[in-house]
């Protein structure tokens, strides 16, 4: 934590380096945050890039938040704030394609390295299957919950941190989790 704030300290006066040490850190888990949400590669790609974009041009004060200290914002936990800009891209790229349907078919079952080093084709495919059910179950429900869901679970984020990136109390968290978590399991219960 404290080589994040000294991180974000040298972000904020420009240091382009201590950004990318920022970016590499936190890049491939906003790319599976977002791809989660929009199944498609180039959608994501984008909308990661454009993530960083705007926590770049927020720290260093080209479009400030909340003023404290001249023109550099005040963000009290980068990675929450990170994950909010991605959260808010997402729903304004849902919004400008007049909320276009996920494609739940694509081919391109990007989710990390799940058994990369395994050779057996049959427990692959059987990892990927179990994937792409838990995906449609995903899709199917809420989107708070599956918001609430990835950040949990996926992402490891605490309560806390979710209620500051989703703007709701904690106790609210609590129960949309606890909800979401229910009509999840409902879901993959039916298949």
């Amino acid at each position: 934590m404290i080589k994040e704030k000294l991180i974000i300290h040298k972000i904020k006066k420009g240091d382009k380096k201590a950004f990318g040490w920022f970016y590499n850190k936190y890049a491939p888990r906003i790319f599976r945050f977002i791809y989660l949400k929009t199944n498609s590669i180039e959608e994501t790609q984008d909308l990661t890039s454009e993530t960083f974009l705007k926590f770049w041009n927020n720290l260093i004060g080209a479009a400030p938040l909340t003023q404290t200290e001249g023109n550099c914002p005040q963000i009290e936990n980068p990675k929450a704030f990170l994950y909010q800009i991605a959260r808010n891209l997402v729903i304004d790229f849902y919004r400008r394609k007049d909320k276009k349907p996920i494609s739940i078919d694509d081919e391109r079952n990007n989710l990390g390295d799940i058994s990369e080093n395994n050779n057996d084709l049959i427990i692959k495919s059987e990892i990927n299957s179990e994937i792409e059910e838990i995906k449609k179950a995903l899709l199917s429900i809420k989107q708070e919950y599956r918001d609430i869901i990835i950040l949990r679970y996926l992402e490891e984020f605490s309560i806390k941190q979710i209620s500051k990136i989703l703007n709701k109390s904690e106790g609210a968290i609590r129960v949309a989790l606890h909800r979401g978590l229910r009509e999840l399991r409902g879901k993959l219960e039916k298949k």
